[in-house]
């Protein structure tokens, strides 16, 4: 199949509506100039015949009308002259005049020809009748009054061609006619090249990005397309730009996930190998001692695996019904009197304050709710040292719910507030795994809360450790 290019399109579709434009504007001025210089024509013959009229008036007697122009033979011929037109033809006895019209060296029949004076009663002085001028031709007529103190004593009738049929002007017309042809087909040539010329210059953006889009494919995400000009085309260029960076961190996001996975599985499981080789090689014993500790490192294993695979739903969204009107305080409360026994055992304080007014109605998914706020119960139950406190609240304003899960020492340096979101990402590795941390729990809590629209931060605690506040849209 025939590839065709988007210049190509472009340019063809601008040749084609140039060519189509150029033809209706040039048929348009050509009839237009065709016909105004005919009217020029008519209205010039219009003019010497007023000025006719205006002569003639001097010879119209109310005695004896005009018994002076009958009275001079000449006289007609003469006030022809005086116009600057040749006098009508003498009549010829032995052939009718209607039969061979004059015509002058231009091959146009003379004004003198077309002219005929009539009276106001309608009878014809001078001149031939309407009916014999012309018959066959299809020429028009037209009537101008003659007046003596402003009463019409008579009419002159001129009859004119509603086209050109002067050879001379003729002529003139055909040499405008072909100059507009060829100014026409130069405009035409120079909108084409003046288009290709545009249009290259438009599609290098175009080009740009398809040799980004290429280039992307490849994997070169550093590669950046140039932007030209402050257009559409220019914001895509831009967009394509971010895409790259995007793109770009994605992968190495990626690339760090995936070393970080391989580093957090291999870890336990390479316990687990040396765990069983020793048992096998008989240098320990399968005491209930080792087989528990064995079992301890399953289940560290078991918990990485089920963290990755929540946090893999969190991400596209998997199992999200976020239509429920869900109360706040009620999920909270359950999930204290779940966890109150367990803290006690430890020694750490449970203090909580949802003494706010009312329901707190949220729009959510409650299993999603039960998981976020069970992920910072047991991220505060890990890393907080026995004999200290655990402190939750309920508040509100305008706007959102905010819900802040905050407990004592140990505290969390300030650059690693920032990155406690961040997948696989521990304070103190060792000590995170000694208490079964995976480093997934907070960042599927953040998945969780973006998904409700809502924003989770991370902040020093007044008690001496970590505060983790979590906002909520208020349902309206």
């Amino acid at each position: 199949m025939i590839r065709i290019t988007i210049f190509k399109k472009f340019f063809f579709s601008l040749l084609l509506l140039s060519a189509v434009v150029m033809s209706v504007m040039t048929i348009q001025i050509n009839r237009s100039f065709k016909h105004g210089l005919q009217d020029y024509l008519n209205q010039n013959e219009l003019n010497k015949v007023n000025q006719l009229a205006k002569l003639l008036a001097q010879y119209y007697s109310p005695d004896t009308g005009w018994q002076a122009l009958k009275l001079e033979p000449r006289l007609w011929d003469k006030l022809f002259r005086q116009i600057g037109e040749i006098p009508p033809p003498p009549p010829r006895r032995e052939e009718p005049l209607r039969d061979k019209p004059l015509r002058t060296q231009h091959g146009i029949d003379p004004l003198s020809f077309r002219v005929a004076l009539y009276s106001d009663s309608g009878k014809i002085i001078e001149g031939r009748p309407r009916g014999e001028r012309f018959p066959e031709r299809p020429l028009q007529e037209v009537q101008v009054d003659i007046l003596v103190e402003n009463k019409v004593v008579g009419r002159l009738s001129v009859t004119q061609s509603p086209v050109i049929n002067d050879e001379l002007a003729n002529s003139f017309y055909l040499q405008q006619q072909s100059n507009i042809y060829w100014i026409s087909f130069f405009a035409a040539i120079s909108s084409f090249l003046v288009a290709a010329a545009l249009l290259g210059r438009f599609l290098k953006p175009l080009t740009s990005l398809q040799d980004g889009a290429k280039a992307l494919t490849s994997g070169d995400y550093d590669h950046q397309v140039e932007v030209v000009g402050n257009d559409e085309l220019a914001d895509l260029s831009e967009k394509f730009n971010q895409l790259a960076f995007v793109l770009k961190q994605q992968k190495e996001t990626r690339e760090q996930w995936i070393s970080d996975i391989s580093h957090e599985l291999r870890t336990p499981i390479t316990v687990l190998r040396a765990e069983i080789e020793a048992v096998e090689d008989g240098i320990r014993k399968p005491t209930p001692e080792v087989i528990h500790s064995l079992h301890d490192q399953v289940l560290n294993l078991s918990k990485l695996v089920d963290d990755l695979y929540q946090l893999s739903l969190s991400d596209t969204g998997i199992s999200q019904d976020l239509s429920d009107s869900v109360d706040l305080k009620r999920v909270i409360n359950q999930l204290l009197t779940r966890y109150r026994l367990r803290f006690e055992e430890k020694n750490i304080e449970i203090v909580s304050d949802l003494s706010i007014k009312g329901e707190c109605i949220v729009t959510s998914d409650e299993k999603l709710l039960n998981q976020l706020f069970f992920n910072l119960m047991e991220n505060s139950y890990r890393y907080t040292d026995a004999g200290g406190t655990v402190r939750v609240t309920v508040t509100k304003d305008s706007k959102f719910f905010v819900v802040a899960v905050e407990d004592s020492s140990p505290g969390v340096p300030n650059e690693s507030l920032t990155k406690l979101f961040d997948r696989l990402y521990r304070v103190d590795k060792s000590r995170s795994r000694a208490f079964g941390g995976s480093g997934l729990g907070l960042s599927i809590c953040q998945n969780i809360v973006k998904a409700h629209k809502g924003s989770i931060i991370a902040k020093h605690s007044d008690l001496g450790g970590l505060k983790i506040e979590v906002t909520f849209p208020i349902q309206k």
